[in-house]
């Protein structure tokens, strides 16, 4: 029996995630079935099994590419000039899973999953292990922030972490569930909001700054 290279292989693992997305982003993660991955795919049960033996398995591997894609992404905003630079640019990011085909599937298949984890341990652990990652490269780029005196001392690097997470989450969905939203006129919204502020005045107080 010939050996089969290791590029065959590859080809048969992206071909089988490429119809998972397919299908996730069409049906959701528990309406689609292994069947219908193996349909959309052109693969037979055998063939799929040989690579993942469970939707689980699949998504895994999914998140697990989301990772290094996301790290690489987080790792090049070190070479950034300034703090805000690269603040703005991590914003450019979140904002341009709007415009790009891939990313926006991507973008689809995370909000999907999380709805998915609430009843579904594997996933829950799946996606949780996500956030993690995520946050763990972010406390890192802003800790570097902190050392070159960028960000206020009190600020807690993991803190705001996790608060650009929940933002870009946050905005990850609205642009999915809100299509008619502008989205480069909320782009504006936010970088001014963390670069230049939105306040007139520096007075507290009811109905004030």
């Amino acid at each position: 029996m010939p050996k089969v290279s290791q590029a065959y292989r590859d080809r048969r693992r992206e071909q089988i995630l490429h119809a998972t997305l397919k299908c996730v982003t069409t049906k959701g993660f528990h309406q689609t079935s292994m069947r219908e991955i193996c349909r959309e795919a052109g693969l037979s049960f055998g063939a799929v099994y040989n690579y993942f033996r469970s939707k689980e398995e699949i998504l895994a591997a999914l998140t697990e590419m989301g990772r290094e894609g996301k790290g690489a992404q987080i790792q090049k905003l070190e070479d950034c000039a300034t703090a805000r630079e690269a603040l703005a640019r991590f914003f450019e990011l979140v904002f341009a899973a709007n415009t790009d085909g891939a990313l926006q599937m991507y973008g689809r298949v995370d909000v999907e999953c999380y709805s998915e984890a609430l009843r579904n341990p594997q996933v829950f652990e799946i996606m949780r292990q996500e956030l993690v990652s995520l946050h763990q490269s972010l406390t890192a780029l802003i800790a570097g922030w902190k050392d070159a005196n960028a960000l206020s001392p009190e600020i807690d690097t993991g803190d705001l972490a996790h608060y650009l997470i929940a933002l870009s989450i946050g905005i990850k969905i609205q642009l999915l569930m809100v299509p008619e939203l502008d989205a480069e006129r909320l782009e504006r919204l936010v970088t001014r909001v963390h670069s230049e502020g939105i306040w007139t005045s520096p007075v507290q107080g009811r109905g004030r700054a």
